[in-house]
């Protein structure tokens, strides 16, 4: 529809009178035409909600419940590989045995959301939520009438048909609002519309769980509901490994995670789709800009580069909301999510001033020491009692790091400071990277694409680019594009 509106836009500009009274006139054609089509949009979006609402008052089915996964472990070394400068680099390409070739996906455009009405204006009174100490402002709606007395199938449909109706309407556009400004990824989003469902109707109730669903529907994303004994759990489907969180499978074997708490062995799902509906990613393109809350201060150097040395503070707000992100097995989502303002706007003036006028292989190695060496190592059994990657922040803000949380960095702070393209390389028991340099570079390779990637292995310390660990330099690894 707004593609439509457009072009009838540009028609209408195209033969505007000169006269301002017939331009006056023109407008008030468009006005019309605008709120007729926004008439039959909403139209279209309450007979949607309210054929939605009818098949969500027939019995819902009953499936078991899947255990959550735990994160795979992975046998550290408990100390890194110091560089033994004796081992000569190998002249032949480096074995490889996969390519991932599908790296984190790219910015989708957002689902299309159900939009029935404007964002009010400043006369309404207005509620304030905190998401992750960031504060956020929302239409106080009144929510005395709407109640679940029953948690049955036609109790939650009526209730359905209530969300649908004019008085919470006003919520979707302003939650939408909310997630732009923020940069919120998918995943933020849902905990946002948790804190708004859950500040106007209670923490952990059902009403809260349902206009939850509600506002993420009318959002455009797909979710699931579901219910046991009298209470309702939320679902999200995604296509990634999310531990930590019991799931159902259903057709297709599609898993929907269940993100409301709770360890039931089986649930009654309604699994009804919703028009226009778009699977949820886990992935974070852009780091979401919640309000600054110092963490400590951090002294970090390069053993190497002595000048290369400086004091960081981590966004605590953000590190919470990482510590609430689920867990993946898909490394690149890591790498992808880069680092805060906060971070950047302090390390990489530095950098790029260290680095000013050095080739790439100097630039590649300033850096590789820096992650190498500014970092204390610990696995991440030892650090956290499991196997937990860290966000790049987050390799700021803990005290230890192991060669995930290194491989991410590194990766990271070149491709963003360097512009050269990473891939990861995953070892049984290793995480490390090679980099395409477009300048001519000897040491140990993989071929991959045709092209020349150089081993650089930010937990072999005390080793330049092109050093790959003896002990690895027969073995396969699985190539992670990013």
């Amino acid at each position: 529809m707004k593609k439509h509106l457009l072009f009838i836009a540009l028609l209408l500009l195209l033969t505007l009178p000169t006269e301002s009274q017939n331009l006056e006139s023109v407008k008030a054609e468009y006005e019309k035409y605008r709120q007729e089509q926004t008439e039959e949009y909403n139209n279209y979006c309450s007979e949607a909600n309210r054929a939605y609402a009818e098949f969500m008052a027939q019995e819902w089915e009953q499936f078991n419940a899947m255990k959550p996964q735990k994160p795979e472990s992975r046998p550290e070394p408990p100390t890194p590989l110091l560089k033994n400068p004796e081992i000569p680099t190998t002249a032949d390409p480096l074995p490889f045995d996969t390519i991932i070739p599908l790296a984190a996906p790219k910015p989708q455009p957002k689902p299309q959301p159900v939009i029935t009405e404007p964002i009010p204006d400043a006369t309404h009174e207005r509620i304030t939520l905190y998401f992750y100490n960031t504060p956020c402002n929302f239409t106080l709606v009144d929510t005395k009438s709407f109640e679940i007395q029953n948690c049955n199938e036609k109790e939650i449909a009526q209730q359905w048909q209530h969300l649908s109706g004019k008085q919470f309407a006003p919520l979707i556009p302003q939650a939408i609002e909310m997630r732009e400004q923020l940069q919120l990824c998918d995943w933020a989003y849902v905990e946002l519309t948790q804190a708004i469902a859950e500040t106007l109707m209670g923490k952990k109730s059902n009403e809260a769980t349902l206009l939850q669903m509600y506002l993420l529907t009318q959002s455009g994303y797909k979710v699931r509901i579901a219910k046991e004994q009298d209470k309702l759990y939320l679902l999200i489907p995604s296509s990634e490994t999310l531990y930590g969180y019991p799931f159902i499978m259903i057709d297709n074997n599609e898993r929907y995670y269940v993100i409301t708490k709770g360890n039931a062995d089986s649930y009654y799902l309604f699994d009804q789709s919703f028009p226009n509906e778009q699977e949820l990613s886990i992935a974070m393109h852009n780091t979401p800009l919640l309000t600054y809350r110092p963490s400590k201060q951090r002294q970090y150097r390069a053993k190497a580069y002595p000048q290369l040395q400086l004091t960081l503070q981590a966004n605590q707000n953000l590190i919470e909301f990482y510590n609430n992100y689920p867990l993946s097995n898909h490394w690149n989502l890591y790498v992808r999510s880069s680092l805060s303002p906060e971070i950047k706007n302090t390390l990489y003036p530095l950098l790029q001033q260290q680095m000013a006028g050095m080739n790439q292989a100097d630039a590649a190695n300033l850096l590789i020491n820096f992650v190498q060496t500014a970092f204390e190592y610990q696995t991440d059994k030892e650090q956290f009692g499991y196997e937990r990657p860290l966000f790049a922040d987050e390799t700021f803000f803990y005290p230890y790091s192991d060669c995930e949380d290194r491989a991410i960095l590194f990766a990271i702070l070149v491709r963003e400071l360097l512009h050269l393209d990473v891939v990861l390389l995953n070892y049984p028991q290793h995480l490390a990277t090679a980099v395409h340099f477009t300048e001519p570079i000897e040491g140990d390779y993989m071929t991959i694409d045709s092209k020349k990637y150089l081993v650089c292995d930010p937990t072999y310390i005390g080793a330049s680019i092109g050093d790959a660990m003896p002990q690895l330099k027969n073995s396969s690894a699985t190539i992670i594009k990013i």
